[in-house]
């Protein structure tokens, strides 16, 4: 257990914290890249800017907290709670989603291309103005979703829940680009 403390601008790679509870922490701009994450629970703890690429969060708690412009890229964040928590402009490129808990979290802005989103609860969410494109959606739920103007290029959405969600001006499958993609397979 670790509380009350300042870890602006450190860097924690490689580092095992496995099962940790941390407790009113300032980790503004900090760096986690590598590190081992799981099962850890973030208490009121401050994230800004906080990087966390090729990290194991798989059954981590995030919820509640504020983690803006935080990065996730090709991170396991496989039944992790993000419930309720602040995380406009992060970026989940590559990142394996299945089956987190987003519900009522704020993503306004944020990149969520190529990710594995199976079985992700966004119930309640603002994903406003989010780039989903080439993202896994099966089975993920939307319901109550606000996805004005998000990018939901190419998605896949087998047995996908949009209901009640707010999909106005969310733009579908750009056709031109597909066929770009497509030719330089």
């Amino acid at each position: 257990k670790i509380s009350d403390s300042i870890f602006t601008k450190t860097f924690f790679t490689n580092v095992s914290l496995t099962g940790m509870e941390l407790i009113n922490c300032n980790f503004n701009m900090a760096h986690f890249n590598g590190a081992d994450l799981s099962k850890v629970k973030f208490v009121n703890c401050f994230l800004e800017q906080v990087g966390f690429v090729d990290v194991n969060l798989s059954k981590a708690d995030l919820s509640g907290l504020n983690a803006y412009a935080a990065m996730f890229c090709n991170s396991n964040l496989k039944e992790t709670k993000l419930i309720g928590t602040y995380l406009e402009s992060s970026d989940f490129s590559g990142a394996d989603l299945t089956i987190a808990l987003f519900s009522k979290a704020n993503l306004q802005r944020c990149m969520l291309n190529n990710c594995n989103c199976n079985g992700t609860k966004f119930d309640g969410s603002d994903l406003s103005f989010a780039d989903l494109s080439h993202a896994d959606l099966s089975f993920a739920d939307f319901k109550g979703s606000n996805l004005k103007r998000a990018n939901l290029h190419r998605v896949i959405e087998k047995q996908t829940n949009w209901s009640n969600s707010i999909k106005s001006k969310a733009m579908g499958t750009d056709k031109e680009l597909a066929e770009a993609e497509d030719w330089r397979k």
